[in-house]
């Protein structure tokens, strides 16, 4: 890994010669965006960005700027403690660092902690109580998980090349009670197994979108790909067509209802009009509520038939860029 060092002081993250290196290749949480969007992140929390968000960011066309909240500054303030508790707890000395992957220097990671023979790294946390207590059960957060894959990847390298005595540890602290907890083994399924051969595993799957993702940067190139936007502005195309048609099908049936007037049938044309009148659906839901008052959900469920994979498609609110 090639070290990065920043001047004017500590080289903290909110300077702006950070800010304008980071910018300049894929980051740790960049790679969460990346990784969801690859299918690696199950499930994906809410508050993950479209890959095409951070597409337009890296190419310079919408600010990748996010207002500061609450609990970016709680786990701002609570990193320094937290990596004095797991210091003082375990005797592993780790210390913040900046580096650049030897091989794709865009890859890139603000590390909370490494040792200094850089085999141990350790990712530092304040969630929620539930994330936190997750914990003592061997449970890390799926997208941290590829953050981490991606700080082993900027750190050692491939993963072929990664040390065989590395490690990973998931840090996590809770400021209000200045509770430490860490693991750097983690339950799968019923077992437990190195943290770092799980960063290892994703890691191998995530490099390659990393390098996907920086080509389309580089290359202008949006991530969805040549091919998608063909078929994608096929789609766009026919569906205006059918929506012209359906309009002209619109005035259509007006003027034949009109012409209909009151009569209850006419035959012509190769069409026959026919008025008629049908009941309303039954609300079911309200009915159940109505004439069975005490059942509840799991039982309603048990005469619930299997449910069905559907796949919806509609436009998004922003027009894509014309490449």
């Amino acid at each position: 890994m090639k070290s990065i060092v920043f001047g004017g002081g500590s080289g903290s993250p909110d300077s702006n010669e950070w800010h304008v290196w980071r910018a300049a290749g894929i980051g740790g949480s960049d790679s969460i965006v990346i990784g969801a969007g690859a299918g690696l992140v199950h499930p994906a929390p809410s508050w993950v960005k479209p890959v095409q968000w951070l597409w337009e960011v890296k190419t310079g066309r919408r600010s990748g700027v996010i207002p500061s909240n609450p609990a970016m500054q709680r786990g701002k303030d609570g990193e320094a403690p937290a990596r004095e508790a797991f210091i003082a707890k375990t005797g592993i000395t780790i210390l913040p660092m900046f580096g650049e992957m030897d091989a794709y220097p865009f890859v890139r990671a603000s590390f909370d902690g490494v040792s200094f023979c850089q085999k141990i790294l350790g990712e530092i946390k304040c969630p929620g109580e539930k994330t936190h207590a997750d914990v003592a059960l061997g449970k890390v957060p799926p997208h941290y998980i590829v953050q981490m894959a991606h700080q082993g990847l900027t750190l050692w390298g491939h993963p072929d090349e990664w040390p065989v005595d590395a490690q990973g540890f998931y840090i996590s602290y809770h400021p209000e009670t200045e509770d430490m907890k860490y693991l750097n083994m983690v339950k799968d399924g019923g077992y437990y197994i190195p943290l770092v051969s799980m960063m290892k595993e994703t890691a191998r799957k995530l490099l390659p979108e990393l390098q996907t993702f920086w080509m389309n940067v580089s290359n202008q190139t949006l991530p969805c790909g040549a091919a998608w936007m063909a078929a994608a502005n096929q789609y766009l195309a026919i569906e205006q067509e059918l929506d012209d048609a359906k309009t002209r099908l619109e005035i259509a049936k007006t003027r034949l209802v009109t012409l209909l007037g009151d009569k209850p049938k006419e035959v012509g044309g190769g069409l026959s009009v026919i008025r008629s009148t049908r009941k309303g659906s039954v609300d079911y839901p309200e009915l159940i509520k109505i004439l069975l008052p005490d059942i509840k959900e799991d039982q309603i469920d048990s005469f619930r038939k299997k449910g069905t994979e559907s796949i919806s498609i509609r436009k998004t609110m922003e027009a894509d860029f014309n490449l």
